[in-house]
């Protein structure tokens, strides 16, 4: 199971839909690691919460997502998408990328998966634009 949390101020957040019941386990496993931050992990209708302490609740505590709502930190995936890409741009080295081992690790028929797949064939048939490290900087600031 791959999880990408997203980072509040005081919680890490992230939504899952597990085959088994693991969602308390992951919540415990990234209390764990990260000691500093409270922990919410939603499944379905119900949310985990660990290291509670931080929010004046318990330490780990099985509620309603309706009771933890506000405590969900924003998940702006689109503008984190876009930055990432801003970022992988200015990176990337085009005269050192290897276009055959890319198009052979990555088939055209298994490019439409995900939209991070689609992307990354993209950039494998087209080119990746050239982009520089200020680009990233500045679309971080909000293009100022």
């Amino acid at each position: 199971m791959f999880v990408r949390p997203v980072c509040g101020e005081t919680v890490l957040y992230a939504n899952v839909t597990p085959k088994n019941r693991v969602s308390d386990m992951l919540c415990r496993w990234l209390a764990v690691r990260n000691p500093d931050r409270a922990v919410i992990v939603v499944d379905g209708m119900f949310a985990y919460v660990c290291n509670g302490e931080i929010l004046k609740m318990q330490h780990f505590l099985k509620t309603s997502v309706d009771l933890i709502q506000h405590l969900i930190p924003s998940e702006d995936s689109a503008n984190l998408e876009e930055l990432w890409d801003t970022y992988y741009k200015s990176q990337m080295i085009d005269n050192r990328r290897n276009h055959s081992l890319s198009i052979k690790l990555q088939p055209r028929g298994d490019s439409g998966y995900s939209t991070m797949s689609k992307k990354d064939r993209y950039f494998v048939e087209r080119g990746i634009p050239t982009s520089t490290l200020l680009d990233f900087v500045n679309e971080k600031q909000g293009g100022q």
